[in-house]
């Protein structure tokens, strides 16, 4: 599960984005919604909007694990992640307000089902 302070507000409490994601052919580091990329599937649930400031801070889970995944999908409808101006985020951080704040996995070996967590850095703008 990971926690994104973007721009813009949402209207909508939940949303799907099921958009293939492929290398950008102009730009070496990026990459983009596109017809001919791989599956990509990520799920988004609105938070908190902050209409003063123009921004949203949202959850984010994914089926799939494409580079630039959840920076790709959130820029592609309009809501870039604050700090990430490679895909038209505002440079209202230092950084970019993606934080990675929960991981579920199953041991390799034993099987056993492992969570973690952090916290969002003293940075975090939202």
């Amino acid at each position: 599960t990971y926690l994104a302070a973007v721009d813009g507000t949402w209207g909508l409490v939940m949303q799907t984005i099921n958009k293939p994601i492929g290398e950008d052919r102009h730009h070496g580091s990026r990459r983009q919604i596109s017809p001919y990329g791989q599956p990509a599937v990520t799920h988004v649930k609105v938070l908190e909007n902050d209409n003063e400031k123009n921004t949203s801070l949202v959850e984010c889970q994914i089926e799939t694990g494409r580079t630039h995944q959840i920076r790709v999908h959130l820029s592609g409808i309009g809501h870039p992640i604050i700090g990430d101006t490679l895909y038209g985020g505002s440079p209202r951080a230092n950084r970019i307000m993606l934080h990675a704040e929960k991981l579920h996995l199953n041991h390799p070996f034993k099987g056993k089902e492992m969570n973690f967590s952090a916290p969002a850095g003293d940075d975090w703008v939202f």
